[in-house]
């Protein structure tokens, strides 16, 4: 590609390999995020409220956690499937053998 344009970053002019890549590997620190808040046991409301991603420092709290809870059911699910997290009752918690 010889021009991205991303919603987040200014216009990229030169190889966007290196673009694509750290784009890539958001998504598997944002799971990493989510699994570490599940170190605790907690309902999605409890991760949402822990606010993982935003940190409490969105302008709007009702728009932070629509986008946090979407990002968390998200990665919990791609969680749950590589069988890193444990689900019981609508809580979630960290498998111990990972």
């Amino acid at each position: 590609y010889s021009q991205v344009c991303s919603s987040h970053q200014p216009l990229i002019t030169s190889d966007a390999n290196r673009f694509f890549l750290k784009f890539l590997d958001g998504f598997e620190r944002q799971k990493h995020q989510v699994l570490e808040t599940c170190r605790s046991e907690g309902s999605i409301d409890d991760f949402v409220a822990a606010s993982p991603f935003y940190h409490h420092r969105f302008g709007d709290k009702v728009i932070q956690d629509v986008f946090e809870r979407n990002m968390i059911e998200k990665n919990i699910a791609l969680l749950l499937k590589e069988n890193k997290l444990f689900q019981k009752g609508g809580r979630y918690i960290i498998n111990p053998d990972i």
